[in-house]
């Protein structure tokens, strides 16, 4: 199982990372609670308001083309940067006011299918007819009749060409120039996505909810994330589709739901960030510093217990994975669960190590005693009752 962890040790300008972005060149924007680091793989480059960047907190990114990126900065609009692979990144210019935006708080940004940029922020909506702030089309949108402040978290297009907006007052859709608020949903919408599916994804405070032809419907009942608050939802090249929420992070590949949190490996529960860039490798924002997983590598063993604890994973020939576990040793091959090897008849379920010769197990190392397998099916046992082995077991 290969994580890695970046934290400030490694050259992380602070732990606390809120947004995530790949650009051309295959490097990773990462934006923190005290400034921008854009990491090559091997080192951080960090900036802050000293490098020209409008404030510090980074609230989101967007990627206008290989040499643009406009950074979101909490209170203070966008910092537009020109990247460069062989030369130092900079900052060129700051858009920000009310000529441009209705608050200079920006959640996130979205090109539609006509070329009009969306802005959602901390007090509605503002679109641009084009990209170019210059000589583009102004239009702000808020409700100007309701006494609470309208934020804005997300924004997304369906097949049809419907806007549709995530907000603290439900679900928003824009539709031949008018906007609708859809009732039915729980008031605040984190994050909404629309898939090729037809149907509108929503995550809220209340759990996972689709919209369909004017039908809402509330998923994962009895799971923890079905009353937990969800941040982000992500859809990876094979078609399965990731949730980020205060239990951790989720992954439903249509027919299950798998949990990952800190039992395991990621780390801190409170993700804040979540991308899978062109590799495939799995990046996790968090209060702790920035994980990396190969996704691949993400194994959940669904054995009958409610926790497993898994030990130890053993990669071997013709892409074959043991696992040893709480419950017993599992082979995985072809990254698919195929069985228990309760047949060996060990000491105890709980195995914590094993060892290989010649491609066989040779030794297996259980809570209740030491197994040592025989070439021709034999076996020898040692346990506190035979003659040599103390037993020692760390959990």
């Amino acid at each position: 199982f290969y994580s890695k962890r970046y934290t400030s040790i490694d050259g992380l300008l602070q732990n606390t990372i809120r947004s995530l972005m790949q650009d051309d060149f295959g490097r990773l924007w990462i934006g923190t609670s005290e400034g921008l680091s854009i990491f090559d793989g091997t080192d951080f480059s960090n900036y802050t308001q000293n490098n020209g960047l409008n404030g510090s907190v980074i609230n989101s990114f967007f990627k206008i083309d290989s040499t643009t990126m406009w950074v979101s900065v909490i209170g203070g609009g966008i910092s537009i940067f020109h990247k460069s692979k062989l030369q130092k990144d900079e900052v060129v210019r700051i858009i920000k006011g009310k000529k441009y935006f209705l608050d200079n708080t920006i959640n996130a940004i979205f090109k539609d299918s006509r070329g009009r940029i969306w802005f959602c922020t901390d007090s509605g909506i503002t679109m641009w007819s084009n990209q170019n702030p210059d000589n583009s089309i102004i239009h702000n949108f808020n409700s100007k009749n309701d006494p609470y402040k309208m934020f804005i978290y997300s924004v997304t297009e369906d097949n049809n060409g419907n806007i549709w907006f995530g907000s603290n007052h439900g679900l928003i859709k824009y539709d031949n120039h008018k906007f609708k608020f859809i009732k039915g949903i729980p008031r605040i919408v984190n994050v909404v996505k629309a898939y090729r599916d037809n149907k509108i994804w929503l995550g809220t405070d209340k759990g996972i909810f689709i919209y369909q032809n004017g039908i809402f419907k509330r998923l994962f009942k009895n799971k923890n994330i079905y009353s937990s608050e969800v941040n982000d939802i992500y859809k990876d090249k094979d078609g399965d589709l990731w949730f980020v929420s205060t239990e951790g992070l989720y992954l439903f590949n249509g027919k299950k739901l798998m949990n990952f949190n800190t039992e395991n490996g990621i780390g801190n529960k409170s993700i804040l960030s979540f991308l899978i860039d062109s590799k495939g490798i799995v990046w996790i924002g968090t209060e702790d510093g920035l994980n990396k997983i190969t996704s691949k590598n993400l194994y959940y063993i669904n054995t009958k217990y409610k926790y497993s604890y898994l030990w130890e994973l053993l990669a071997r020939p013709n892409n074959i994975i043991f696992a040893t576990t709480k419950d017993g040793l599992y082979k995985i091959e072809n990254n698919k669960l195929r069985y228990s090897l309760i047949n060996l008849r060990l000491p105890s379920k709980t195995v914590t190590r094993v060892l290989f010769k010649n491609n066989r197990i040779k030794w297996v190392a259980t809570s209740e005693g030491l197994v040592e397998f025989y070439s021709n099916g034999r076996k020898r046992i040692f346990t506190k009752k035979t003659d040599l082995i103390v037993i020692i077991f760390y959990h």
